[in-house]
């Protein structure tokens, strides 16, 4: 407690407010994720509302040379971590861009019915319903083990 001319202020800092500080410092403190996949507006798309819905900011955006989402040297400067759905849309990344410093994951998320069932030819790729049940599950499995994550 501190006496200033006859007024008498109390500590801010209660065990409330200083857990309080500590949740807003972590969350401060998460990185900034880039998810890049092919086109950027499916499997990216999906992860990066996944992390946004963890507390961490993310954009995405498409690895491809003409992806309709493309991925900028802008959002990669941006970026603590980038998060690639498949290996070759790393590879992309990195004959594209400067990448130099930057901890990148790869996941293996494939997006053709094939990799998912045995008879996909019936099966519309980009169809909501196969996206849901097979994709969005697979994304979440695999980026699970990465969780939380870390800037180096």
């Amino acid at each position: 407690m501190i006496r200033m001319k006859n007024y008498v202020y109390r500590s801010f800092y209660t065990p409330d407010n200083i857990v309080y500080i500590i949740k807003m410092q972590i969350k401060i403190m998460k990185p900034k994720i880039l998810c890049a996949c092919a086109n950027g507006v499916t499997r990216s798309k999906y992860l990066a509302k996944y992390l946004k819905g963890k507390g961490y900011k993310a954009k995405f955006g498409g690895s491809a040379e003409f992806a309709e989402n493309p991925v900028t040297q802008e959002m990669i400067d941006w970026a603590d971590i980038i998060i690639t759905l498949r290996n070759k849309h790393k590879d992309n990344l990195l004959r594209r861009f400067n990448t130099a410093d930057k901890q990148i994951i790869s996941l293996e998320v494939s997006q053709h019915p094939e990799e998912y069932i045995k008879a996909p030819n019936h099966i519309d790729h980009k169809s909501d319903e196969f996206i849901k049940k097979y994709v969005h599950p697979e994304i979440r499995k695999q980026i699970k083990k990465y969780l939380p994550l870390e800037a180096n």
